[in-house]
């Protein structure tokens, strides 16, 4: 990991924005091409995608640590593998993440990435993530709720992710809270 990161040249680092739900790094190759590279919100990263990474087992038996990796379209099938994918782990609380890649001859590109429709991104997969409540929040809400206090919840996860998360943290009755999906 280091020695790949200390010989890469990143040429340019977009930070995370709550508008796109997404971090971008563009690297330059040494074949003077570049990479941009996208991590974030998975259900808004597919949407920019129409590529995916598809990794073969070994062609002879004996060659373990031998893969074959391509780059497939997305076809109708595989988009609804990977959303069933994304609605299984929202549905266990867990943040899904899509890393994604797009290659580029020349940086800055004389389109903006997101400019064209389909965006052009190759998913290379969706990471899950765990990211449970911190320590007293449950103790909190329910204080606020004793006050009178109205309890709303606004949040940029997976609305399926959000109300799993209420019910399986015992945070309050999900009748009582208000959930509301930032897109």
């Amino acid at each position: 990991y280091r020695s790949t990161r200390d010989t890469t040249e990143v040429v340019q680092m977009i930070p995370f924005s709550s508008e796109c739900k997404a971090i971008v790094i563009v690297v330059k190759l040494a074949n003077v091409k570049y990479q941009l590279y996208v991590k974030g919100a998975s259900e808004i990263l597919m949407s920019l995608c129409t590529r995916h990474v598809v990794v073969s087992p070994a062609p002879s038996p004996g060659d373990d640590d031998t893969a074959i990796l391509e780059t497939v379209e997305i076809d109708t099938n595989s988009q609804e593998n990977i959303s069933r994918t994304i609605i299984f782990c929202a549905n266990q609380t867990l943040r899904t993440i899509a890393v994604c890649y797009r290659d580029f001859g020349t940086w800055p590109p004389r389109v903006r990435p997101n400019d064209d429709h389909d965006g052009g991104l190759t998913l290379v997969g969706i990471v899950n993530i765990e990211d449970p409540l911190h320590e007293g929040v449950r103790e909190a809400v329910v204080d606020c709720q004793k006050a009178g206090v109205a309890v709303k919840m606004c949040t940029v996860d997976n609305v399926l992710t959000t109300r799993k998360r209420q019910v399986g943290q015992s945070i309050a009755d999900i009748s009582h809270m208000q959930t509301r999906y930032v897109k």
